[in-house]
């Protein structure tokens, strides 16, 4: 089961890294223009 999970994590992974920061870029530029 440790093997699924780590195939899983991954894979998913840099997905949801990917899809975070996307979200963060594109929902709240102000933030990123303040500093």
């Amino acid at each position: 089961m440790t093997g699924y999970g780590a195939l899983a994590v991954v894979v998913i992974g840099p997905i949801l890294l990917g899809q975070l920061c996307y979200a963060i870029s594109r929902g709240k530029p102000t933030v990123t223009r303040r500093r």
